[in-house]
């Protein structure tokens, strides 16, 4: 019966496989004609072949399965494989989803529905502990960790998923936790995807990205990329625990401003920072977490020390009360004996012994008060001088703790008084009532607006510099702008940011440094309306000839032209600061209009952000990040 059966199997495999040589031979003949694909297919000879092949195709499909069971001597190592797991499965033996034989048309009908159940269950388990994983991480990971990957320019953030991972990875192992890194990114498997992680302390990879820079620490070199640490080994790059004690020349991007017990800090991953000064030049030292140690405040301190001047001040005075009641009881004996010698009265007790120890007692007795009086006299101008000390630093991190928007908000305060054309005048007076909030600014000189942020890690404003399509709905989110009024073709603006421009001239060409957002401006730009293609041909050119020594200018990003409008006209009818030259009424950005041939500029004529067909003229004006 098995040897019929098996070559009953081997005639119509060979059946179907010659049907389908014909069907698609005849397909090839026919390709041309409409009859055989058309309305007419199954009147026809290849109709009929490729009909035949399915219903033999059909019976061989049915047959194999029934060959199979009917002849387990012929199973394959794999069907058996997958029995025995069968049978343990049966018999109430764990089973592993992995290793169950994908081919389960292999396998027996009841097998394949608890195959099947098991990897459902698998598969809510792993959903399960990712969530889990998420839920239990989220916080921290959001809070010290998304901008990780955003300052390496991945478009990845801390919990995203993915199905499948890059191509070039390679798979590490910390702690019996399985990684997967690629382009400096982590992931760990979770559900049949894959988890953005933090970079685990203890993993090698072959590569980084190349925006490092060299760290030193002693006679130990660690490699900085955007934040996280890595030091040299002989397999590759270690990640490691950010070196404390060592100082970096520049913040990762992102890092956050915190105050702890009065002090500035700023916070990356679980990196802290503050800032330190290294040849002249503002860098930050790293430190150790500040919250793991207890150091009470200086207001519980003083709290305390007065509590304790009262407690010690009232020992001290009842010592002194009892030791001026034991003088008073002994100058009394001392009266009553020379009352009683006087009236020729004495007694026993009348002794020049008694007398002699008395004498003695009352010596002893007043210069004991004096020291205690000196004693308390003395503790009581250093208790003064604590509680004065401790007042003192109380009110001074009083005005420490001002939060960095207050800080913000006072510097914007101040030079916007200086800016106005009446105001001038007043800027000692109000460098003055400035520096009462920035104590450390005191001895700096008047108008030093920078190297008072410097000093307390006020950083830059941050425009985006990166070019994307924006709609208009983008366009009217933008940062650090105020909208008069929103369209459907852009919106009447002008930008929040108080700037503290200075033009300089470099190779006799003229230009103006923005000291609030770091940026170059080019002090004109074109001479004449550019297309927008055309504009990247004028840089081009512009940066071959190393316009003021500098071969990277660029078009501005639609937020960095925007924070050059003025809340008022001031060059020539333009909302634009005067620095400028006035014949660039408009300029183009290296934005688009999302789906379409339109790209965003800037009207300094009527302040606006507004679109326009690429094939339609603009000025350009340049701008770099100043380094």
């Amino acid at each position: 019966m098995n040897m019929t059966l098996t070559k009953r199997s081997i005639f119509k495999s060979f059946i179907f496989r010659l049907s389908s040589i014909i069907l698609v031979g005849n397909a090839i003949l026919n390709i041309n004609n409409p009859y055989v694909y058309g309305k007419n297919f199954g009147r026809h000879g290849a109709g009929k072949i490729f009909a035949a092949g399915i219903v033999v195709g059909s019976i061989r499909h049915c047959d194999r399965s029934t060959l199979l069971v009917e002849t387990p001597e012929k199973e394959s190592s794999d069907a058996i494989a997958d029995k025995r797991k069968y049978q343990k499965h049966e018999a109430g033996e764990e089973i592993k989803a992995g290793d169950i034989h994908q081919e389960s048309s292999l396998l027996p009908q009841k097998y394949m529905v608890n195959h099947q159940s098991i990897r459902q269950e698998e598969f809510q388990k792993n959903k399960k502990e990712r969530q889990v994983l998420l839920d239990e991480n989220w916080r921290d990971w959001e809070e010290n960790w998304r901008d990780y990957y955003t300052a390496l320019a991945v478009s990845v953030n801390i919990g995203s998923t993915v199905d499948t991972l890059p191509g070039q990875h390679m798979m590490l192992k910390i702690s019996d936790q399985d990684y997967y890194y690629s382009h400096g990114v982590f992931y760990v498997s979770s559900g049949g995807t894959y988890t953005v992680v933090p970079p685990p302390y203890g993993a090698v990879v072959a590569t980084i990205l190349t925006n490092y820079t060299v760290v030193q620490k002693g006679d130990k070199e660690y490699l900085n990329s955007g934040g996280v640490f890595y030091q040299k080994t002989d397999n590759g790059f270690q990640v490691v625990a950010p070196p404390t004690g060592a100082i970096i020349n520049k913040l990762p991007i992102y890092a956050r401003s915190t105050l702890i017990d009065g002090e500035l800090y700023y916070v990356f991953g679980d990196a802290y920072y503050q800032p330190a000064f290294r040849r002249g030049a503002t860098a930050f030292k790293i430190v150790k977490n500040p919250s793991v140690v207890f150091r009470p405040s200086a207001e519980s301190r003083l709290k305390e020390l007065e509590r304790q001047a009262i407690v010690s001040r009232k020992n001290d005075l009842d010592e002194i009360a009892r030791k001026e009641v034991e003088l008073a009881v002994l100058d009394q004996k001392i009266n009553d004996i020379k009352n009683r010698l006087r009236t020729n009265s004495s007694n026993t007790d009348d002794s020049l012994d008694t007398m002699l120890a008395m004498a003695n007692e009352k010596e002893y007795l007043v210069n004991l008060l004096e020291q205690l009086r000196s004693e308390r006299e003395t503790e009581e101008k250093k208790e003064e001088v604590e509680i004065e000390k401790l007042k003192s630093k109380q009110e001074k991190n009083k005005q420490e703790s001002i939060s960095m928007d207050i800080r913000k908000e006072i510097i914007h305060k101040y030079e916007k008084i200086v800016s106005l054309k009446y105001g001038k005048d007043m800027q000692e007076t109000a460098w003055s009532s400035l520096v009462n909030s920035f104590p450390k600014a005191k001895g700096l000189a008047i108008g030093d607006i920078e190297r008072l942020k410097q000093i307390y890690g006020i950083p830059l404003v941050k425009l985006r510099s990166s070019y994307k399509d924006l709609t208009v709905s983008n366009v009217h989110s933008i940062s650090d702008i105020y909208i008069r009024s929103k369209h459907d073709w852009g919106c009447y603006a002008y930008s929040t940011i108080n700037h503290n421009y200075e033009p300089k001239s470099a190779n006799g060409n003229n230009l103006v440094f923005d000291n609030v957002t770091g940026l170059m401006w080019h002090q004109s730009g074109s001479d004449n309306y550019i297309k927008w293609n055309k504009a990247k041909q004028w840089l081009k050119d512009l940066n071959s000839s190393g316009y003021a020594g500098y071969h990277d200018w660029r078009l501005p990003s639609l937020a960095e032209a925007v924070s050059l409008l003025e809340s008022n006209r001031k060059n020539e009818t333009l909302y634009i600061d005067t620095v400028f030259h006035n014949k660039q009424k408009r300029i183009w950005t290296g934005n688009k209009l999302t789906g379409s041939a339109s790209a965003w500029l800037v009207d300094f004529q009527v302040g606006t952000m507004r679109w326009l067909n690429i094939d339609e003229k603009c000025y350009v004006r340049p701008v770099r990040h100043r380094k």
